[in-house]
């Protein structure tokens, strides 16, 4: 429960000191959270991530929800600083980040974790 709290926390922070964090993501017919995406600043750059419900998984919905969070909120001065990190087993996130722009950057080493750093290039 403190690490919930303090996680929102950084969301509220982040959108008065830099108008953007993560967004709760909600299914339109029914209004349920469904999970959150969006973008924070990270010691690596500016982070774009997402986490969804398990019954969220494989529907489309992280590419659905990604696609209009970037649209919407990456504005070409922070574009040159959004990145992605994954754990190079996730498949299902790396195809998500492909999906929607995303190109492999490096290997790195983070919080003690092997993973993969995408950017998010200028079309």
């Amino acid at each position: 429960m403190e690490e919930t709290k303090e996680y929102l926390s950084e969301n509220i922070a982040s959108y008065s000191k830099n108008g953007y964090g993560r967004y709760a993501i909600r299914d339109k017919s029914t209004n349920e959270f469904l999970g959150i995406c969006g973008f924070l600043n990270e010691s690596y750059g500016v982070d774009f991530g997402y986490r969804f419900l398990p019954s969220c998984w494989g529907k489309g919905i992280a590419t659905e929800a990604a696609l209009a969070v970037i649209g919407k909120g990456v504005s070409e001065d922070l574009r040159e600083k959004v990145v992605a990190i994954v754990l190079p087993e996730n498949k299902a996130s790396i195809t998500v980040l492909h999906n929607v722009g995303f190109r492999w950057l490096e290997n790195m080493k983070i919080y003690g974790f092997n993973v993969e750093k995408y950017t998010l290039p200028f079309d």
